[in-house]
């Protein structure tokens, strides 16, 4: 039974190339062998050993894949152009000059050098737009294998299991967390998370992507943290059993926890509870302090109307205490005292004073918390970075 040239690597690459060879069918070969071209750049070196294994004893498929480079020429579509360039590059095919992403790609074979790739003016500009785009963020260095990822995750989104097994071969996990961000305008969103869910399995690459989200979309990011928090922190019994034999899982050791937290806005927050549950969102905001993190105490809501709301200090200390150590809490008093949330500019400094004081040891909570009451207006953005400015030296 023949194995469709799709699935070439290192391991079958002799069985489907005498397959091949004995297939009457040559043309439909052919045809598979260019879709493999186009779409799957992350197998350019072995295609181009393969089709000059398949061509140099065979006159009818030189010709026939000389054929099908001519074809490839006339093609408007940038990604299938650059995906080509690869492997025609490796095959020593003419004309790959202008290709300037090629030019550390080595030359494995002379067998078509007689061919040239020939691509109308319009064509190139728009690989070389696509080229500048992707070298924006990986760099000369790593553009092959990040533009090997996006080309994958384009051409197989159909399926996410599939897609992830395509880009096994990927050696740097920071190229998958690239592609990623190279498509996060373009490709659906629930789709590229899926995609991350199933890369962070492996160690190393959640470090990466959390390194690299704050230059993320910030509707992007919405989607996947909550996402994230949900797949692997505190995870249920079922879910747990996928990793018994590894020692590595994600989102649960300091190191990925520390820069997760990082992460973490008040929108961001409010997705995770709406997923996971305001009670384990908030002991995850809260958990890891050590043993000497101060303990903030709580005041009933009848012990905090008897505070004189005109003492601003009293009452800035008491509303700390009645909001502690729950930010639902907190942003619910907050819209229920509002009225008494009108400050000058001397009231806020002592309130973001007298917060800090209390909650300083609470690095989440004090973002999220703060984030909120610039939203409303209830503190200046610009006084508050000034204050924090301050305390700083």
């Amino acid at each position: 039974m023949q194995l469709p040239i799709a699935r070439i690597n290192s391991t079958n690459h002799w069985r489907i190339l005498e397959e091949v060879r004995l297939s009457k069918d040559k043309e439909k070969a052919i045809e598979d062998i260019k879709n493999v071209v186009l779409l799957m750049p992350h197998k350019s070196s072995i295609m181009a050993s393969f089709i000059s294994d398949l061509a140099k004893d065979d006159a009818d498929f030189k010709n026939g894949i000389a054929k099908m480079i001519d074809e490839i020429s006339t093609s408007n579509d940038s990604s299938m152009l650059i995906s080509a360039s690869f492997t025609l590059k490796r095959l020593g095919v003419k004309g790959m000059e202008s290709f300037f992403w090629t030019k550390e790609t080595p030359t494995i074979s002379s067998l078509f050098e007689c061919v040239s790739l020939e691509i109308s003016q319009d064509s190139l500009n728009g690989c070389r737009e696509e080229a500048e785009r992707i070298l924006g963020i990986a760099g000369e260095e790593g553009f092959e294998e990040v533009f090997c990822v996006v080309q994958a995750m384009r051409s197989f989104r159909f399926s996410v299991q599939e897609c992830v097994s395509q880009l096994g071969c990927i050696s740097r996990q920071k190229s998958l967390v690239d592609g990623i961000r190279m498509l996060q305008k373009k490709e659906n969103s629930l789709y590229l998370c899926a995609l991350a869910l199933e890369f962070a399995k492996k160690q190393g690459f959640l470090k990466i992507l959390l390194e690299e989200l704050p230059a993320f979309e910030q509707e992007f990011k919405g989607i996947l943290i909550p996402l994230l928090f949900e797949q692997y922190h505190n995870p249920s019994e079922e879910s747990s059993s996928v990793y018994i034999s590894s020692s590595y899982m994600p989102l649960r050791t300091l190191e990925d926890i520390n820069p997760f937290k990082q992460l973490i806005t008040e929108d961001i927050a409010k997705n995770m509870k709406r997923i996971s549950g305001t009670s384990k969102v908030e002991k995850f905001l809260n958990e890891g302090k050590s043993e000497d993190t101060k303990k903030v105490p709580r005041m009933s809501r009848e012990e905090f109307e008897k505070t004189d709301f005109e003492d601003r200090k009293a009452f800035f200390k008491s509303f700390c205490l009645l909001g502690s150590p729950s930010i639902s809490h907190f942003l619910t008093y907050l819209e229920i005292y509002k009225e008494n949330f009108v400050l000058g500019e001397d009231d806020q400094k002592l309130f973001l004073s007298i917060f800090f004081e209390t909650f300083g040891d609470y690095e989440s909570f004090c973002r999220i918390v703060i984030e909120k009451m610039v939203r409303f207006r209830i503190i200046d953005s610009e006084l508050l970075a000034g204050f924090i400015s301050n305390s700083a030296l």
